[in-house]
C-alpha cells in the first residue's frame, strides 16, 4: 500500500464542497461546545470569586469571634481575681473583728485573754508543784555521799598505783616544788 496525499475537495458554488459538510457540522458542534464550556468557565469563576469572598468574610468573622471570646475570658479572669480578693478581704476583716472582740472581751461574757492567762497561771503552778514533789522524792543526800565515797576510793587507788609504779605522787611533787622555791 502506498501512501497518497488526500485530494482537496473543490469548492462548490456556495463556497463549500460536499466533503466540507460533515466537517462543518462537527465544527458547529465543537463551537457550541466551546461556547458552553466558556459559559461554564465564567460560572465557575464567579462561583470561585463568591467562595473566596465568603471565605474571607468567614475568616474575618472567626477572628472577630475569637477576639470577642478572648475579651470575655479576660474580663471573667479579672472578675474571678476581684472576687477572690474581695473574699480574702472579707475573711481577713472577719478575723480582725473576731480578734478585736477577743481582745476586748465584749460580746463574750468575759475576757478571752484573761481566761487564757488564768489557765496558763494554773498550769504553771501545777508544774512547779510537780517539780517540788519530784525533787523531795529524790535521794540527793545519798547521791552526794556515794559521790564523795567514790572520789575517796579513786584518790586511794591513784596513790597505790603511783607507789607501785614508782611515780612521784602529788605530795612528792609538792615537796619538790617547796624545796626548789627555798633554794
Amino acid at each position: 500500500m502506498s501512501w497518497r496525499k488526500p485530494e482537496r475537495a473543490k469548492p462548490t458554488a456556495g463556497g463549500t464542497s460536499a466533503t466540507d459538510q460533515p466537517d462543518r457540522a462537527a465544527a458547529g458542534r465543537n463551537a457550541l461546545r466551546l461556547e458552553e464550556l466558556g459559559q461554564q468557565v465564567e460560572r465557575v469563576q464567579r462561583d470561585l470569586a463568591e467562595a473566596e469572598a465568603a471565605y474571607t468574610e468567614l475568616s474575618r468573622s472567626r477572628e472577630l469571634a475569637l477576639r470577642a471570646t478572648h475579651a470575655k475570658l479576660t474580663a471573667l479572669q479579672h472578675g474571678v481575681r476581684e472576687l477572690e480578693t474581695q473574699e480574702a478581704l472579707a475573711e481577713l476583716t472577719e478575723r480582725v473583728r473576731a480578734a478585736h472582740v477577743a481582745l476586748d472581751g465584749s460580746n463574750t461574757g468575759g475576757s478571752n485573754l484573761a481566761r487564757l492567762a488564768e489557765h496558763l497561771d494554773e498550769r504553771r503552778a501545777l508544774a512547779v508543784g510537780r517539780t517540788r514533789v519530784a525533787r523531795e522524792g529524790l535521794p540527793f543526800v545519798e547521791l552526794r555521799v556515794i559521790e564523795a565515797d567514790r572520789a575517796l576510793l579513786e584518790a586511794h587507788a591513784l596513790r597505790r598505783f603511783e607507789a607501785t609504779a614508782r611515780l612521784p605522787s602529788d605530795t612528792d611533787r609538792t615537796t619538790s616544788l617547796v624545796i626548789e622555791n627555798m633554794s
